[in-house]
């Protein structure tokens, strides 16, 4: 990776089982790679996204929806990775999960130059606070979204799920993603 180097774990240092895992797949086909992440992104995410810079092939996109945590080790590695990644490629993101998500409100620099297909948003029932994730398409999304998209019903107990704590940013950084999606 130029200018970027991974981040290696500390002699001694002991992780859980469930800290350290996260899961690479890839798959080609005609329209391109499709890898999907999984798991923590943490140090151990930034020596594994190493081995992805040597994948050949133009358009990719990436399905984020297993992203279960990210840690700021994980953040440094990933945003590394795009930047050097992301050189003479078309990048997309699908199905961000919420904690993704959360990341790419704070740090323009975790999506870099790609265009963001889908997000998965996380919803709370004001009822009986169980908790369920919609999947938003940017494009679909962008071009009708409203206040009230962000509010369903609740799988468990049909009661009013709200999809955002903050409406407006949602919807900012969605019309963003939409117009961005349009310029191609």
């Amino acid at each position: 990776m130029r200018g970027a180097t991974a981040t290696p774990i500390r002699e001694g240092t002991r992780l859980a089982h469930s800290q350290v895992r996260f899961d690479i797949k890839v798959q080609r086909s005609k329209a391109g790679v499709e890898i999907k992440l999984g798991g923590n992104m943490n140090e151990v995410a930034g020596v594994k996204l190493l081995q992805l810079l040597n994948e050949d092939g133009r358009d990719f996109a990436f399905e984020l929806s297993e992203i279960d945590s990210i840690n700021s080790l994980g953040v440094r590695a990933w945003i590394d990775f795009i930047r050097s990644f992301e050189d003479g490629r078309n990048l997309e993101f699908r199905a961000c999960s919420p904690v993704f998500l959360s990341q790419m409100f704070l740090l323009d620099a975790t999506i870099g130059k790609s265009k963001v297909r889908s997000i998965l948003v996380r919803g709370v029932c004001a009822a009986c606070e169980g908790e369920t994730n919609k999947l938003l398409d940017i494009a679909t999304a962008g071009k009708s979204l409203t206040v009230a998209t962000l509010r369903g019903t609740c799988p468990s107990c049909r009661g009013v799920t709200n999809y955002v704590d903050d409406e407006g940013e949602i919807l900012e950084f969605i019309e963003k993603q939409a117009q961005r999606l349009s310029k191609t």
